[in-house]
């Protein structure tokens, strides 16, 4: 399975992943050993960035137990950065629909520029489009849907600069509707974002966790 290009992989009859597509393609390279001591694949690492990489992490996490993902422990390992020097950091913490760009547009006045901007939320596909959560207004043990479209309008004075948004949530890469460009991830890269990294399926909090603080 290594030697495969990802993006061609089925996993059964329920679940459809995203082929590779003339427009929307990623061309993956692994240098992959097959020495019989070693019995698993090697890469080479790519060399260390010269400039500290500016991070913009949103959080949104509904305060309602069934719906809590670690917004703290995430937040933590970020800051942890920070404080190593090893990164930029700006955080948006529990953005309703009112003050999300409000938040942005303070940040854009105040000249931050992010690399990377990392949404850990709630993520569903409904209808055929994408939606994340942000937090209800009245109640923040609530979630105020909003769609892919309306959530990078917020975000596009941004994403010129941006080279890679992580989507922390639930479904941010399952493709709802190819034809009309419908899904939070195919906007993005309808949006010209160069990278992105996003889930095609529900996934548990500490799994998700676990892989961010990895990549």
């Amino acid at each position: 399975l290594a030697i495969l290009p990802w993006e061609y992989l089925s996993y059964g009859e329920n679940d459809h992943f995203l082929g590779a597509h003339k427009d929307f393609k990623f061309d993956l390279v692994r240098r992959i050993s097959f020495q019989s001591q070693q019995g698993i694949f090697s890469y080479t690492p790519k060399p260390a960035a010269l400039e500290k990489a500016n991070i913009l992490l949103i959080l949104a996490e509904p305060k309602n137990r069934m719906m809590e993902f670690g917004a703290e422990q995430i937040s933590a390992y970020f800051e942890a950065l920070l404080a190593e020097d090893r990164i930029g950091l700006k955080i948006i913490s529990q953005p309703t629909f009112e003050s999300f760009p409000e938040q942005l547009d303070y940040l854009q006045k105040e000249g931050f520029k992010p690399d990377v901007i990392h949404f850990a939320g709630l993520g569903e596909i409904n209808e055929n489009s994408g939606f994340v959560g942000l937090i209800d207004s009245k109640n923040d043990e609530k979630i105020d849907w909003v769609e892919d479209r309306k959530f990078i309008e917020f975000l596009n004075a941004f994403l010129p600069n941006v080279k890679l948004v992580f989507l922390h949530a639930c479904l941010g890469g399952m493709v709802g509707d190819f034809s009309a460009k419908k899904g939070m991830g195919l906007q993005f890269l309808q949006s010209k974002v160069p990278s992105l990294v996003a889930m095609q399926a529900p996934v548990k909090p500490q799994v998700a966790f676990d892989f961010a603080q990895v990549f």
